[in-house]
Parts: structure tokens; sequence; C-alpha cells
């Protein structure tokens, strides 16, 4: 059991593209997705962390291996004689992504539940709580009373109109002292992580977004990549560039997301290994103080302390830059870890006396459609589900990823203007589906509502009804997806 007030919070920024994987579920755009959990947020797992910075230890020569299983516990070959090592690393949940902005380089899109979460993470921590715990949770309170699915609390100080984010979602622009606040946070730990020069203060701003508005925006923010298998070489030695497997999608974290973490000390109970010999072990890597206390007043057993202290200087030494999840040959998955001290802290005058614990993560909604899904099912009968499924999984699988990675408006247009047949009709099949998905939007002028938000004339009831299709025909669609592949298999 984590003790309470001997956590470390920690600032994960991702430096490079990080695939932290899980396996596909019925609401899963792509085939290999990002790890989330229960409410659909994105989480890095505190064994992977833990598993990282123990990997890098092990490839340090100067770091002897009894001083690894002391600090981690045992090799995965050695469980009949477990223990627990004395570091241990948290979960570390998703506070800031990144995405693509018409207005700078880039937004950091954030919701008042990511915020929150953040704010009772550090009302357990031993660092960094404090003001800066009662500060988040104040904005967390506030955030969520103004806002809706169409509207974004921003730090861009004009007057309120449109902001435009990954190319198709516009919101309303309401400029914020919460988003202003959380702007100069990001930018004390940009400078801590001397990534100043690359993300300078022009360079992005900071939106605060309904949770439900989040989920949109980050099935754009993740990058979505294909992949397939070749055949490679025969059998006489000829290299065959022939797909074997594929085509399958994976998920990635876009560079410079931000998580807030933690790691903890316990005290050690017992070592399988001879106490004394790890201690000097442990002054020899730069722990400057250990305790040894008796385990009671009339035993001769020992417990072995390290203070918090010396856990954040190992981490300041060893682990500020780590490697998580797939594809490290191709240097993907480098993240950045900074401890927050007592120092940084956030400036925010709140309208609101309520506390933290009155915004909880709010789970993902799931829609009772008016059509549903067993009907959508029956409509598609005539062009391939059940009867034709092993000939259209592959239209199916391909719908949703090009929805996530290229847009609602981009992949309609593709399927009606740009893929058009021999008779003018573009891709019927595909055009008959989303029409069956959500017939009211598409049976109306979709293409008059798209250039509305494309061009920036749109209402706030434009806008609303635009991000309620966009869930409606993602979340669908990716159900047809595993569907058809189901009745593929028979």
């Amino acid at each position: 059991m984590v003790q309470s007030k001997r956590i470390i919070p920690l600032i994960y920024i991702s430096l490079t593209e990080v695939h932290y994987g899980d396996v596909p579920t019925p609401a899963s755009i792509a085939d290999l997705p990002i790890y989330r959990d229960s409410f659909g947020n994105i989480v890095l797992r505190g064994e992977g962390i833990k598993g990282a910075i123990r990997s890098q230890l092990t490839l340090r020569e100067n770091v002897d291996k009894e001083i690894i299983k002391a600090l981690f516990g045992p090799e995965p070959g050695e469980r009949e004689k477990a223990w627990r090592g004395i570091i241990e690393f948290l979960d570390a949940f998703l506070l800031f992504i990144p995405v693509m902005s018409g207005h700078t380089r880039i937004a950091y899109i954030t919701t008042p539940s990511l915020i929150a979460r953040a704010a009772m993470f550090l009302d357990v921590a031993y660092w960094g709580g404090g003001k800066l715990k009662e500060v988040l949770g104040r904005m967390a309170v506030d955030a969520d009373k103004l806002l809706d699915i169409s509207t974004a609390l921003s730090s861009r100080n004009t007057q309120q109109g449109l902001y435009n984010v990954a190319g198709e979602i516009t919101l309303l622009n309401v400029p914020h002292p919460i988003a202003y606040a959380l702007k100069d946070f990001i930018n004390v730990l940009l400078e801590k992580a001397d990534l100043k020069e690359i993300i300078t203060d022009d360079d992005f701003d900071v939106l605060i977004v309904h949770d439900r508005t989040f989920q949109i925006i980050l099935s754009k923010a993740i990058l979505i990549r294909p992949g397939v298998k070749l055949k490679g070489f025969n059998d006489s030695g000829v290299y065959q560039k022939v797909v074997d497997t594929g085509p399958w999608f994976e998920e990635e974290l876009p560079p410079f997301s931000i998580f807030i973490g933690g790691v903890s000390t316990r005290i050690k109970e017992e070592f399988p290994f001879d106490l004394y010999s790890v201690i000097i072990k442990l002054g020899e890597l730069g722990f400057n103080r250990i305790e040894i206390l008796n385990k009671s007043l009339n035993s001769s057993d020992k417990w072995v302390k390290i203070p918090i202290g010396e856990i954040k200087n190992f981490i300041e030494r060893y682990a500020s830059i780590i490697q998580l999840g797939a594809n490290e040959t191709l240097a993907k998955g480098i993240l950045q870890i900074l401890t927050i001290t007592k120092d940084i802290q956030i400036k925010y005058q709140s309208q609101s006396s309520n506390n933290v614990q009155t915004i909880k993560p709010r789970p993902l909604i799931i829609e009772k459609y008016s059509t549903s899904l067993k009907e959508i099912i029956e409509k598609t009968s005539e062009f391939g589900i059940p009867n034709k499924a092993d000939e259209v999984k592959g239209k199916l699988s391909s719908l949703p990823e090009r929805i996530g990675r290229l847009g609602l408006i981009p992949t309609y247009m593709f399927y009606t203007k740009t893929k058009r047949d021999t008779e003018g009709k573009g891709y019927v099949e595909i055009i008959k589906l989303l029409e069956i998905i959500d017939e009211k939007i598409f049976s109306e002028n979709f293409e008059e509502l798209s250039r509305k938000i494309i061009s920036g004339e749109a209402k706030k009831d434009d806008i609303t009804r635009f991000l309620l299709a966009y869930k409606r025909v993602l979340d669908l669609a990716t159900r047809l997806k595993y569907i058809g592949r189901a009745y593929a298999k028979g």
C-alpha cells in the first residue's frame, strides 16, 4: 500500500511519439490502441514506467544488479522468492494534449475533470501539494460551471469568436483567467524541461473544453500510423517486397503531451541479501541518507527507510529521460520526467468556494441513438453485412480510421467527390453507410454545414450539431468495423 504523503508528483513530457499499447476493444479506432482507463483517458501504467527505468539502470556498468533488485524488486524469473522493491511508480494520467491549431502552432487541450484529477493526486503528495492542489481544484470547479460541448475557455486574449483546432473542430472562444494561469503553468514546465527554445510562449494556446468535446479532439490529436509486415526473404534467399500481414493501424501519442504521475518509497521490511552490503552500494549510487530502523523494541530484525528526498534526487540523476512502449528502435517512446517541487505554483483568483471533490472524472458517454445498432446492421445488409462481410470488411475497417485521422468532413468529401465511379456517384456503399448511421445530418445539406464550420461562419447550434454528429458517426462506424470482422470470421 502506498503511504500517504510519501509520494513525489512527477510530470512526464513526451519528446517523441509514444505507443503504450492496449488490446483493442469495440470502441478502438485503431487495431493497436493506446492504453486508456475506464473513463476513456490515456494512461501510462506505473509498472511500464518502472520497467523502463529498471532497464536503463541495467545497461549502466556502474550499477550493481543487487541494488536494482533492492530498488525495483526481483526479475521475472525469481517470482518464487518474490519481494517488493523500495520504489513504486504510480500510473501517469494525461493532463494536456497538444493538437494542431488554426491560430498558433499548437493548442494544449485539457478538461475540468483532468484538472481535478491532478488536484486530487497532489492532495496525497509530499511535494507540490498545498497551494498548487487548492488552485487546481478551484480551477476545475469554476471551469466546469462555464463549459458546454461547443465552448472553450481559451488563453487567446481576443474578442469572443471562434477557435479552430484539428482542422475541422470549431469552438466558441471564451478568453478566461483559468486558461491564462494554465498557460503560465505549462511555460514553467517547459522551462524546467529546457524546451522553451522549441515551444515559445507565442507557439501555443491553452484550451479547457467539455469532457465530451475532449474525446472528439482526442481522436484527432492521436496519431494513427498504418503498418504492414512484408514476406521478406524466401527459401531461395530472394527478398520479397510483398505484404504478408496488414495493413493494421497503430495509435501514437503526439510529441509534447503532458502527463502527471508520481513515485513513492516504502519502508523495506526484508531483503533476500545482506542488508549492510545493500546500504553501502546504495551510497555508491548517490543515496546520501539511509535510515535503519528496528522492527520493534524487542526485535533484532531491521527495516530500511530511504527518505523521499533521496528518491527525488535518484529520479533527477538516473531517470530524467526514459524510453517507454513499443518501437524503441525507431526512437519512439522518449519521455522527460520532471519532479514537481514547492516552487512550482499557479496564480489564479477563484470565483468559487467549492472544493475539488465536487468534480469527478466523467465516464465515456454512450448515447441512446435514435437508430439502434441492430437496426443499422439490418439496413446495411443490402451491401454487405452480414451476407458479404468478407468482401466489405476492408471498407468498414478503413472508415473509422480515416475519420479519426483525416476528419469527418475530409472523409465525407473523399467518398462523395474524389472517389467518383464511372456514373459519377462516388463511393456508393460508404455514402449509404454514413446516411444510415446518421440519416438526419447527411440527408440534410452536410456540405453547407461543413462550409460554415471550415469558413468560421458557424453559429453555436451549428457547432453543437456537428460535434454530436462527429461523435455518433465515429462511435458507430468503429463498432460496425468489429461487427463486420466478426461476421467475416463466421
